[in-house]
């Protein structure tokens, strides 16, 4: 509880402090954002700090987020639902180098996208992620009610409606939002597009061929 309160006072704290200084769309943008947000507050030393910080937060997020993320098509190579040179690991750290190596090249098409295009691309991938972990909840509590599990939602249906109705109704809004104003964001949403038929394209030709496991 204390992590989330501080977690919450993170994003929030500096969002009260830009707004208080100025409300300006030009400046809430990711072609100014918090750098000038900061000179504005201090002066050129803490738009330069929070430019620089803003660096070395990226960039060890984006080694941290590699890093778990290549484990999927790992696994998923190590189960048969893609190329077994994605499963091959390094024999002096075990890491999977290959996907590593994938994740890297296919971040590096992806960076030549505009910070918004990238947004709206994680806006959606992102919320309907939320939604599938959400409604397989549900679907488990029905089917398998009596499965083993380390935890279980309290509070039988009343609590499952606790857990999942707000996070799945802000999923939802997030779709609608964007959705409504899909024409803006033409080529991400296509690019989502593709990648949701790629993902289902392959669920069924591999359950075809008996990989998924009932």
């Amino acid at each position: 509880m204390v992590a989330l309160a501080v977690l919450v006072a993170c994003y929030v704290l500096p969002v009260i402090a830009g707004v208080a200084v100025t409300t300006d769309s030009a400046v809430w943008s990711d072609a100014a954002g918090w750098p000038v947000i900061g000179e504005l507050i201090g002066g050129r030393w803490l738009g330069g700090l929070l430019a620089a910080a803003g660096l070395v937060s990226m960039g060890g997020l984006f080694n941290a987020q590699l890093l778990y993320v290549s484990r999927l098509p790992y696994v998923m190579a190590s189960d048969g639902w893609l190329p077994k040179a994605l499963a091959k690991v390094s024999r002096s750290t075990a890491v999977p180098m290959t996907a590593i190596i994938s994740f890297c090249a296919i971040t590096g098409v992806f960076a030549a996208l505009s910070f918004g295009g990238l947004a709206v691309i994680q806006s959606l991938m992102y919320a309907g992620v939320v939604m599938l972990e959400l409604l397989a909840l549900v679907v488990l509590r029905v089917r398998r009610p009596e499965a083993a599990r380390n935890f279980r939602v309290p509070g039988d249906w009343a609590g499952l409606a606790y857990v999942c109705v707000a996070p799945f109704a802000v999923a939802m809004l997030l779709l609608i939002a964007v959705m409504r104003d899909w024409r803006e964001y033409g080529w991400d949403v296509v690019v989502v597009g593709l990648v949701v038929a790629g993902g289902v394209g392959l669920f069924w030709v591999r359950r075809r061929a008996g990989v998924v496991v009932e």
